[in-house]
């Protein structure tokens, strides 16, 4: 049985094209991927003054949630993150579980105004995709 995930990716190193080389990556797992777009978003939490890129991803998967957050942070990895770079503000990739099934994680991540936005294209997304 799958479940719903919603996965949310930021970058401040190659921001968009890191985003969008993950999600690529990411829908290997997450079947009837819906995608919002690559925002551009001031730094939260860190001093490096680079701007984000951040993106949502939601869909379902087949994994158990212990075996999607190994390949997310597997993938967070390759794209170059480690605790150096992150001490120094650099994240090449960030990878969070939103939501797996019905419970969701993260509740600070999902009041940010950012958030807020693209949850808002992925319900638009969403409701035009049920009257096609």
């Amino acid at each position: 049985m799958e479940a719903y995930i919603l996965l949310a990716l930021g970058s401040n190193v190659y921001g968009k094209t890191n985003v969008c080389n993950a999600i690529k990556s990411l829908q290997y797992i997450v079947n009837d991927t819906i995608v919002s777009d690559v925002i551009m978003t001031k730094p939260e939490g860190t001093d490096h003054p680079a701007p984000f890129a951040n993106a949502l991803i939601q869909g379902h998967t087949a994994l158990p949630l212990p075996a999607l957050k190994v390949i997310t942070k597997k993938l967070e990895r390759i794209y170059g993150r480690s605790a150096e770079r992150k001490a120094q503000g650099l994240i090449d990739m960030d990878i969070d579980v939103l939501q797996y099934g019905s419970t969701r994680y993260k509740a600070d991540d999902w009041q940010r105004s950012y958030m807020q936005t693209l949850l808002c294209q992925l319900d638009d997304t969403n409701t035009t995709n049920d009257k096609v």
